[in-house]
């Protein structure tokens, strides 16, 4: 007889149904992990270089606003003048893992990876989930995502939120339960404390709700509210807070006039253009259209008003000059969809040259290449539009609020969420037109699409000028630092790529007068003045240098050139004044220029009983009646 049977199953085949679940998701753990290691490795190419060590630019003051929040000043002092959540972020790794700047590209890395895996799962939302996969995949090896992902910068966070956005406008469309609405407007706040523009998203999404569930009342009442309760539960934290340390209510930041002025100025490009040139740096952004404003108004104004002054002369000059804004418009326009990675501060360009990794998968895939394959794919998808149609709406919403400021890549960057999703759809469309040999759309789209790619990758401006300006802008980092040989080699490198970069030559002649070779320093601020005669700074420097030569009145010449060009731009030149006639033995001259230093608020008191060059205006009577008053 034979005994009977187990029905008890050997351990290696019970129940793999978690198995089954681990395999499913292969491909999201695949692109993930290809997302990390890409942006590792990279990561790894550059952690010997200036460009990892030393912070330039708005990556600067977003370090020390963190350093501050991370001392316990959580609330700070004074209103926004920019979008605060990367700040605070930053501040908030600072307090618990360090001031490590290591450690903050590793969190990025992790988040740009996720944004990967939320785009793959947005585009089986909107499409399928080939395509979803996909577009995540595109993601993961897109350079230039890689590029922010690891800089101390706002892009990578920025495009998660663009990202989650999506991913909830698309859930919504298969899932109408309330949390979802909540949690699209917690996103788009959140999004708005990266990004001021992306405040134009919440008018659109509202559209949509209406269109949507227009014959739900029950349904477009409840959403609509729940909503904007989402996004104020994220923005009145901050308003409230604005109100209370300023005295004013700024719903984010107050940098709002500025930037618009910036971007629409006579003088602009469609780039950034500083309220004063040669001042661009963050250091003086709102000192100056502070100080600008009120010196227009005659009076001491706040933040709130500043920035009203300043979008109220933007809209005068639009209005006097309406066919150069429109053909400026028409500019931006076109930099926002072109191919080339226009940057204000550190360029992609200058990391190629650093990273073999970035550079091969730049000549390969970059804005040029997704561009004109989203063209292709909204054109293959242009069927499902009543579906799509608001990923159009957020394209053209999120380019206009980019446009009507100024372009950089890094404000451009969060468009790409929604331009690899179609980008993917066109890929995977196309094939399958082929495999059921349907023909014409395909060839309809892709003429269209070949007009795109030679209009989107069309050079308006230059890599190089992008390329020489971090280099100067590395040089100066690193001039701040006192490593003057290293920022000797980067000036020199910028005016290699771009030899009538003025304030190049300029910093190059500050830094031979450190190193005690003014004759030197001569010939760089020369040609920076022969480039921008009416630039303060370098005259300013070029008096110093005369005067170390002891050419008193080529010196004396170009300290009131100073005075001339900007009466404000600095009570030293008020003082190297009055020093220089002293030396001149004209004491009274130098007295009545000592009298508008202090009269100017120049302060170092223990320098004017000191110093030797004031040393004949001493001896007279008058200076002692004057020391006497103050």
């Amino acid at each position: 007889m034979n005994p009977a049977r187990s029905t008890k199953k050997h351990p290696l085949f019970s129940d793999n149904r978690a198995f089954v679940r681990i395999k499913k998701y292969c491909p999201e753990i695949f692109i993930f992990f290809l997302a990390i290691g890409l942006r590792l490795f990279y990561l790894w190419q550059i952690k010997d270089t200036h460009f990892f060590s030393t912070l330039m630019g708005d990556s600067e003051v977003f370090d020390l606003w963190a350093r501050e929040i991370s001392t316990g000043n959580w609330r700070g002092d004074t209103i926004f003048f920019q979008a605060p959540l990367y700040p605070y972020f930053l501040g908030f790794v600072y307090t618990f893992l360090g001031k490590n700047l290591l450690i903050v590209r590793l969190i990025q890395i992790v988040i740009g990876s996720c944004s990967c895996l939320i785009i793959a799962k947005t585009g089986s939302y909107f499409f399928s989930r080939k395509i979803g996969l996909l577009a995540g995949s595109l993601l993961a090896v897109y350079p230039v995502a890689i590029y922010f992902d690891c800089l101390i910068q706002k892009a990578v966070i920025g495009f998660f939120f663009m990202a989650l956005l999506l991913f909830w406008i698309g859930k919504s469309l298969r899932n109408t339960k309330w949390h979802i609405w909540s949690l699209t407007g917690v996103t788009a706040g959140c999004f708005i404390l990266i990004r001021e523009n992306a405040l134009i998203l919440v008018p659109v999404i509202l559209f949509w709700i209406i269109i949507r569930f227009r014959h739900e009342q029950n349904r477009l009442i409840k959403h609509t509210i729940l909503f904007l309760l989402g996004v104020s539960l994220v923005l009145f934290p901050v308003a409230l807070r604005n109100k209370i340390v300023g005295g004013e209510l700024v719903l984010t930041a107050s940098n709002f006039g500025f930037n618009f002025y910036s971007g629409n100025s006579l003088l602009s490009e469609g780039t950034y253009t500083p309220l004063v040139w040669g001042r661009g740096d963050w250091r003086y952004e709102s000192k100056d259209a502070t100080r600008l404003a009120e010196k227009e108004l005659g009076r001491q104004i706040g933040p709130t008003e500043v920035s009203n002054y300043w979008a109220g002369k933007t809209i005068s000059l639009v209005q006097s000059n309406p066919t150069q804004w429109l053909r400026l418009m028409a500019k931006k326009w076109l930099l926002v969809f072109n191919a080339i990675e226009i940057s204000d501060t550190e360029s992609l360009y200058a990391h190629y040259k650093e990273s073999g990794l970035l550079r091969s998968l730049g000549y390969f895939f970059h804005f040029g290449i997704i561009c004109p394959l989203a063209v292709f794919g909204i054109g293959l998808t242009w069927k499902n539009r009543t579906t799509l149609w608001i990923l159009y709406f957020i394209l053209i919403s999120y380019a206009s609020g980019i446009t009507l400021f100024f372009v950089f890549a890094r404000f451009r960057h969060p468009m790409v969420a929604v331009l690899i999703l179609f980008a993917a759809a066109g890929m995977i469309y196309s094939r399958d037109f082929f495999k059921k040999k349907i023909y014409r759309p395909v060839f309809i789209c892709f003429a269209i699409t070949v007009f795109s790619a030679i209009l989107v990758n069309w050079k308006i401006m230059p890599e190089d000028g992008f390329t020489a300006n971090t280099y100067y802008n590395l040089g100066c980092g690193l001039e701040a630092q006192d490593d003057l040989p290293e920022a000797t080699r980067y000036y020199q490198d910028a005016l290699q790529l771009n030899p009538n970069h003025v304030m190049a030559h300029n910093n190059m002649g500050v830094v031979f007068l450190k190193q005690g070779k003014p004759d030197k320093a001569l010939s760089h601020l020369s040609t920076a003045l022969r480039l921008k005669p009416d630039l303060p700074n370098t005259h300013m420097n070029m008096g110093i240098c005369l005067f170390h030569l002891g050419r008193l009145h080529d010196a004396l010449h170009h300290f009131t050139e100073v005075v001339y060009i900007d009466p404000d731009y600095s009570t030293t030149v008020y003082y190297n004044i009055a020093c220089i006639y002293s030396q001149l033995n004209k004491v009274e001259t130098s007295l009545q220029w000592l009298e508008k230093a202090v009269n100017n608020g120049y302060n170092n008191w223990d320098q004017i009983k000191t110093d030797r060059d004031l040393e004949n205006l001493r001896r007279s009577p008058s200076f002692k009646k004057f020391i006497g008053a103050h």
